[in-house]
C-alpha cells in the first residue's frame, strides 16, 4: 500500500506530505515506536509544515511514559498559535504535570481567539473549579449557551446538547424545556428529538416520548435511543415491543461501542431480562441475567432481580 510505496521511493522522491503520511499510517497501525521516530525526524526537517506531528509525537510520548511531550507541545503552540487541537493538548499536558495555572492561562489565551469553543470552555470551567458547585456550573453553562447561540448557531447546538444533558442529571425539567425552546430551529435534528423524548418520558408522557425517540432513532441508530424506547415500553407493560427494542439496543451497542463487553451492554441485558419476566418467560430472563452479570458482576439491579427470580422459583 502507501507505506510500501513510500519505502520504495528515493529520498529525493519523498515529499513532506509523503513523509507525514507514512508516520500517520504507522500510528494507525499502532506501531508507536516507529511513528514516534518518524514524527521526530519530520519535525526536525519540516518544523513549520503542520501541527499534527507535534501533537501525535507528544501523545505517543505521554502514552509510553517518555520525555519531551510537553516541550514538543509548547513548541507547537509557538509555531501554530490559535490551533484548537494544540491548545487543548498543551493544557492537558500542563494539567498532567501539575501546572494548573499554566493550563488555565493556555486555555484563556485560546478562548480569546475562539470564545465560543465548547471543548475549551468546558475544560476551562473544570480546571477553574466551577464544577464543584452544581448550581454555579449550571449558571456558567447557561452563559456559554446564550453566547454561543448568538455568535455561532452550530456551536450553540453543541452547547445545548451538553447543557440539556447536565440539566437532566440535575432533574431540572424546566431548564431542559427552555433549552429546547431556545433551539427550536434545530427541531428535527436527532439530538433535539432525543432530548425532547427524555423530557417527555420524565414527565410521564409515554406516547410523546416514544414518538420522539423513534424519530430520533430513524435518523441515528444509537444504542441509547433503542434502550430508552425499551424503558418507556416497559413502563407501559408493552413487553413484546420492549424485548425487541432492547435487542435492537444490544445490536447497536455491539456495532458502535469501542468496548462491547462493557457495563452499558450488561444493563441492556438486565432490562431485556425484566421485559422477558414481564412476559412470563422466567427461564429466558435468568439466562439474560446470567449473561449480564458475567459482563458486569457489579450490576446491582441485575443481582437483585436474579435473587428475586431465584426466590420465586424456590416457592
Amino acid at each position: 500500500g502507501a507505506l510500501a510505496y513510500y519505502r520504495g521511493a528515493s529520498s529525493a522522491e519523498r515529499t513532506p506530505g509523503m513523509r507525514l503520511l507514512a508516520a500517520d499510517i504507522e500510528m494507525l497501525q499502532m506501531r508507536y515506536q516507529d511513528a514516534s521516530e518518524d514524527y521526530g525526524r519530520f519535525i526536525a526537517l519540516h518544523p513549520d509544515y503542520s501541527w499534527t506531528p507535534y501533537v501525535n509525537f507528544a501523545w505517543i510520548s505521554e502514552r509510553s511514559g517518555g520525555l519531551g511531550g510537553l516541550s514538543t507541545l509548547e513548541e507547537a503552540s509557538r509555531r501554530f498559535p490559535g490551533i484548537k487541537e494544540v491548545a487543548l493538548a498543551l493544557a492537558a499536558a500542563y494539567e498532567a504535570a501539575g501546572m494548573k495555572g499554566r493550563a488555565l492561562a493556555d486555555l484563556q489565551s485560546y478562548l480569546r481567539v475562539d470564545p465560543a469553543d465548547l471543548d475549551a470552555s468546558l475544560s476551562f470551567l473544570r480546571l477553574s473549579g466551577r464544577t464543584l458547585s452544581p448550581e454555579g456550573y449550571k449558571a456558567e453553562l447557561w452563559k456559554l449557551f446564550y453566547r454561543a447561540i448568538a455568535e455561532d448557531p452550530e456551536a450553540g447546538g453543541r452547547v445545548a446538547r451538553y447543557l440539556a444533558w447536565y440539566l437532566l442529571g440535575l432533574r431540572d425539567e424546566q431548564g431542559v424545556s427552555l433549552v429546547l425552546k431556545q433551539t427550536s430551529q434545530s427541531d428535527g435534528a436527532e439530538w433535539h428529538l432525543f432530548y425532547g423524548a427524555l423530557l417527555a418520558a420524565s414527565q410521564g408522557e409515554s406516547g410523546k416520548a416514544l414518538a420522539l425517540f423513534k424519530r430520533a432513532g430513524a435518523l441515528v441508530a444509537r444504542p441509547e435511543t433503542f434502550y430508552d424506547v425499551g424503558v418507556v415500553e416497559l413502563s407501559t407493560e408493552d413487553f413484546p415491543d420492549a424485548i425487541e427494542s432492547f435487542r435492537q439496543a444490544d445490536l447497536a451497542e455491539q456495532e458502535t461501542s469501542e468496548v462491547v463487553q462493557g457495563p452499558e451492554r450488561a444493563q441492556i441485558h438486565v432490562k431485556l431480562a425484566e421485559a422477558l419476566e414481564g412476559q412470563g418467560e422466567a427461564e429466558a430472563a435468568k439466562r439474560e441475567l446470567l449473561y449480564a452479570l458475567d459482563i458486569d458482576p457489579s450490576n446491582l439491579e441485575g443481582r437483585l432481580m436474579m435473587r428475586k427470580l431465584d426466590s420465586t422459583g424456590e416457592k
